[in-house]
């Protein structure tokens, strides 16, 4: 497909994901829902360009899960097993509401004008 308003490109080659190396994630992290993604790009008519949904799945079952049912989610060691074997590529945690553990997808920092719209995430980021 050519480039225009209206169409989008040809879709991006995947990137070079970080390898999952199990022993350097710290207990904390170990400790909360885990689930695996094999990542998939998507048009973004927003900003006219591809970008990367990485879908929660359940390792096992393959099935999607969302953040409002952590009971569905796995455990460190099976997400782990599951992308190590190659089954699938990416793997993350919940961070449940009153964990004390904050975190912040830094994929959506690539879209424009999100820092102006987030100062306090601009604060704790250093730029190169």
């Amino acid at each position: 497909m050519s480039a225009s308003n209206d169409t989008p490109r040809e879709a991006p080659l995947e990137p070079n994901w970080l390898q999952v190396k199990p022993g350097n994630v710290p207990s904390e992290l170990k400790a909360l829902p885990c689930c695996v993604s094999n990542p998939v790009p998507v048009w973004d008519e927003s900003d006219g360009d591809w970008r990367w949904t990485k879908p929660p799945s359940h390792p096992v079952t393959g099935y999607n899960i969302g953040p409002d049912r952590p009971e569905k989610w796995s455990d460190f060691d099976t997400c782990a097993a599951a992308v190590l074997s190659g089954d699938w590529k990416l793997m993350g945690g919940l961070l449940p509401e009153g964990s004390g553990i904050v975190g912040y997808d830094v994929a959506k920092l690539k879209r424009p004008g999100t820092l102006a719209r987030n100062p306090a995430i601009k604060s704790g980021i250093r730029e190169n």
